[in-house]
């Protein structure tokens, strides 16, 4: 996903000069199984606000039954029968759930893994819980619009622990400031792993950019002592860093994701549900331990994280960090191939600290 302001899409991208364009009109995914029913499906705004467009959630009926769906876009012209074009029953929040960079992510979790969009947008979307949008809404969080624009401050030096990686540290910790890097870390033997990764997170908030950081479970004693030290060494709101790590709690989780849709988390903690996550301004993407199985999803479109995460950097032209003490047979190819980079220390080094 680009980096800066995000927001709802405007109703003027639906203008046209062809005479015969129509206005009323949507097409969405529906969310159904069928892996021969992966595709958009035409129907009438009907009585839904012009606000509708690309991103929003609406529910329509489907094969005689009420369905979620995902408006991917507002068509001009149709191909249905009038007859046999009906009208979406109601839109589901004042807001858009996700933005044309955000669809685009998910055509290509569908293709990478051969899942449906269905599939990927079910984890991509949380579930909808009116009373949270309430809360939201009378805190002034929604609807949502472009956020204001971020102070960037000055790059911090190079810190000791970083510095202690000959092997590409300092390459990291610059491009933590100016962009576009992926690296695996082989972290030394007792290395403090949630410092250095705090102090990546610090400098990329500091840079006006924001972090995502996936743990494989819900134990990870690295992804709890990271938000305590961010907690204790950083000026961030309780709801700019958001820990959903072992959450259960639908509303909860419904709320922390919602604050990640409208820029208020600056940082987001989680298991590997929140690779698809969205970010206002991506900046950073870790994923802890990346040969751990757990970070596979089990499920359609079994998405790992790991590519997740070096496809979003990619696309935001923003650093990914995988961490691993032993890689995995794909993240040693992709070293291999030079198509990413490497965080190591001298091996005189390693010995010692061993």
């Amino acid at each position: 996903m680009a980096g800066g302001p995000v927001g709802p899409t405007s109703a003027s991208t639906r203008t046209s000069s062809d005479p015969g364009a129509r206005t009323d009109l949507l097409r969405a995914i529906v969310e159904v199984e069928p892996y021969h029913l992966d595709r958009p499906f035409d129907y009438l705004v009907g009585d839904l606000p012009d606000a509708v467009d690309v991103g929003w959630r609406v529910e329509v009926v489907f094969a005689g039954r009420v369905r979620r769906a995902l408006v991917v876009e507002r068509p001009s012209h149709t191909d249905v029968d009038e007859g046999r074009l009906r009208a979406a029953r109601r839109v589901l929040g004042d807001y858009p759930w996700a933005t044309p960079d955000d669809l685009a992510l998910f055509d290509w979790a569908a293709r990478r893994w051969g899942g449906t969009r269905a599939d990927v947008v079910r984890h991509a979307l949380p579930g909808r819980v009116v009373r949270v949008e309430q809360s939201l809404a009378e805190a002034g969080l929604l609807p949502w619009g472009p956020d204001a624009e971020r102070p960037v401050g000055a790059p911090d030096p190079l810190p000791l622990g970083w510095a202690a990686y000959e092997h590409g540290g300092a390459d990291v910790w610059q491009s933590l400031h100016a962009g576009a890097d992926a690296r695996v870390w082989r972290p030394l033997p007792a290395e403090d792993v949630a410092t250095r990764l705090a102090e990546a997170v610090r400098a990329t908030v500091a840079g006006g950019r924001d972090a995502l950081v996936v743990v494989p479970d819900a134990g990870s004693r690295v992804a709890a002592r990271l938000v305590t030290i961010l907690r204790e060494t950083t000026d961030l709101a309780r709801d700019e860093l958001v820990d959903v790590t072992g959450l259960s709690s639908g509303s909860a989780v419904t709320r922390a994701w919602l604050r990640a849709r409208v820029g208020r988390a600056r940082v987001v903690v989680g298991e590997r549900r929140v690779a698809l996550w969205p970010l206002a301004h991506p900046g950073l993407f870790v994923v802890l331990d990346e040969a751990n199985p757990a970070l596979k999803e089990r499920r359609s479109p079994r998405h790992h994280a790991r590519e997740v995460a070096l496809e979003r950097a990619r696309r935001a032209d923003a650093v990914a960090v995988l961490t691993t003490h032993v890689p995995s047979a794909p993240a040693w190819a992709l070293l291999r191939a030079g198509r990413i980079g490497g965080v190591t220390a001298a091996r005189a080094a390693e010995v010692a600290a061993a």
